[in-house]
Order: structure tokens, then C-alpha cells, then sequence
């Protein structure tokens, strides 16, 4: 039963990898079942030591990740775009309570912005619903499914973004005018910075 748990989960993700782009965390829930399945057959076969050696591998690795930044800051390891595995996470917060200064000018228009990365940021960081900007009509990920933009006609917004969205935003909105930068310096060779519009009328795609 154990095994069926997790093979199912694990066969489902391989053949959807050679159908189209797949994330490994999907297949996460196989872990559940496959943990108890391994432990049970290690200890059944008399291989406790390797169950052992296994917890405490992954202890240490679990504990080295967790404290990635401060075990770095001992060995004077400095930090940059390739050698911080967290860059992807760091700076959002600074960056969200620049943006909040920002959007209390604006109490009446909706968040929008282009990437699902960022949307799922603000959402969670502005607490409050973001919008994705999907001008091709893609349908990669949840929220350009649930989230059309074509429902707000005639709406205005708060364009999060890049300098190189402007001409784009300009072919949808009635109007676009630049409303400020919001910057996280983080290391030497990154840093977190979004351009904010504000892109009043939205006439459709």
C-alpha cells in the first residue's frame, strides 16, 4: 500500500516532466508514504545503520541550510547572486514596504503585475489580491486562470514592474505614467528593484 502511495505520485510527475515544464516539489507528497516505506524495509532487512547514518546526514544538511547565512558569515564566505541559494526569497519584504508608501497615494486602484513570482509575493505581502498582466493569454500558472484582467475593464492600477514594461502597458491602458523605484540592495551584484506605473483605464487585451 505504502509503495502504490508513493509510485502513483512519482509515475504521475515523470510523464507530465515529458509533457510540459514540472516543478520537483510536486511530487513532494510521494515522500510521505515512500519515508515509512524505506525506514520499514531497512529495518526489516536488518540495515539499521544506514536509517541512522541517513537521520543524521540529513540533520546536519537540514541544520548547514537553515543557518546558511550565519555558518557563511563564520567561514567569511561572501555572499553573492551565485553563492546565496536563499537570493531568490531575500528582499522582499523592504522592497514590499517601499511599494506600500507608494500604493497609499493610489487607495482606489488594483495591484497588477507580470510575473507569478511577483504576484504571489505581494499578495502575500500587501495582503491583498494582485492581478497578472497576461497579454498573450498564457495559461501557465493558477493565477492566469483565475485572475482575468478582462474582468476589469476601465479599471486603473498599479503597474509592479520594469522600465521595458512601459510600451507594452501603453497598448492596453489609457494612460501610464512612471510613479517611482523601489530598491533592496542586497549583495555586490544583486539587487531587488521593481519600477512602479501607474496605468489608469484598462481597455482589454
Amino acid at each position: 500500500i505504502l509503495f502504490y502511495f508513493s509510485i502513483v505520485m512519482l509515475g504521475f510527475i515523470m510523464v507530465l516532466s515529458f509533457l510540459s515544464r514540472s516543478f520537483a516539489n510536486w511530487a513532494a507528497p510521494a515522500y510521505v508514504s515512500g519515508t515509512i516505506l524505506v525506514v520499514a524495509y531497512l529495518i526489516k532487512k536488518n540495515k539499521t545503520k544506514l536509517v541512522i547514518i541517513s537521520i543524521v546526514l540529513h540533520s546536519l544538511l537540514g541544520v548547514t541550510l537553515y543557518h546558511y547565512h550565519d555558518i557563511a558569515k563564520i567561514f567569511g564566505i561572501k555572499l553573492s547572486r551565485h553563492t546565496d541559494p536563499y537570493k531568490r526569497v531575500l528582499g522582499w519584504k523592504d522592497v514590499i514596504e517601499q511599494i506600500k508608501e507608494i500604493r497609499e497615494r493610489y487607495p482606489s486602484y488594483y495591484i497588477l503585475s507580470k510575473s507569478r513570482g511577483s504576484v504571489a509575493e505581494l499578495d502575500y505581502y500587501l495582503k491583498e489580491k494582485t492581478y497578472i498582466f497576461n497579454p498573450a493569454h498564457q495559461m501557465e500558472n493558477q493565477y492566469h486562470m483565475d485572475r482575468d484582467l478582462n474582468e476589469l475593464k476601465g479599471k486603473d492600477f498599479i503597474f509592479v514592474g520594469s522600465d521595458k514594461d512601459v510600451m507594452t502597458l501603453k497598448t492596453y491602458f489609457k494612460s501610464v505614467k512612471h510613479i517611482g523605484k523601489v530598491v533592496a540592495p542586497l549583495y555586490d551584484d544583486f539587487n531587488r528593484s521593481y519600477t512602479l506605473f501607474k496605468a489608469d483605464g484598462f481597455q482589454g487585451y
